[in-house]
């Protein structure tokens, strides 16, 4: 028993240290391009636009994730695991798409106030699809955390930054601004939550 867990922590620690390496490294080169490529203005739109969804993102959230880990974790050998599980999941995946649409509401209403241009608030409107698809991935992913299958949830944040690395590279060569790599961030969060959900589903 002693070896299997540490075999699991070596290998979670392991791929999450890798994952996290090549992260940084996508996230530092892809940077630099959309800086070259955008501009001074277009770049401080798009970082403004950012900058409103990471303020607003905690609230989508509330602490259900740590919660949620916490509970499975405890579960996992018990005789009705998948059960209360699958519950705990709906419960969660429920809670956080409330709390997505809640604080979707406010960010752009935030954004109408303080009066922001036309085409930012678009933007920020755009962004919000993808507070309501990590409410999908961050579930499915404290379930996961729970079997301590961290592998697979550090394996589809690296898929993610690939996808967004790869299509915003498109967006940027074709003109499309910071929009284009808005739509980006959304299909590859809308890839991230897939793969998650249906991890989750294999797992019970």
């Amino acid at each position: 028993m002693s070896q299997k867990f540490s075999l699991i922590v070596a290998r979670n620690s392991a791929i999450g240290v890798l994952a996290q390496l090549s992260i940084k490294a996508l996230s530092f080169a892809f940077s630099v391009l959309i800086v070259r490529r955008l501009g001074a203005d277009a770049f401080g739109q798009y970082a403004a636009v950012l900058a409103f969804g990471t303020v607003f993102a905690i609230f989508s959230d509330l602490g259900l994730a740590p919660y949620a880990v916490r509970q499975i974790a405890r579960w996992r050998n018990l005789s009705d695991s998948a059960e209360q599980t699958g519950r705990l999941y709906g419960n969660v995946l429920a809670l956080r798409l409330l709390l997505a649409v809640v604080t979707s509401a406010a960010l752009i209403i935030a954004a109408w106030l303080t009066q922001r241009p036309a085409l930012m608030v678009g933007a920020i409107a755009i962004n919000c699809i993808t507070l309501l698809l990590y409410g999908v991935q961050g579930s499915s992913e404290s379930v996961l955390a729970g079997f301590e299958r961290l592998d697979l949830t550090a394996g589809v944040k690296v898929l993610n930054q690939l996808i967004f690395v790869v299509i915003g590279t498109l967006a940027l060569v074709t003109g499309l601004g910071y929009y284009g790599l808005i739509l980006a961030n959304v299909i590859g969060v809308s890839l991230m939550a897939w793969v998650s959900w249906h991890a989750v589903r294999r797992a019970n």
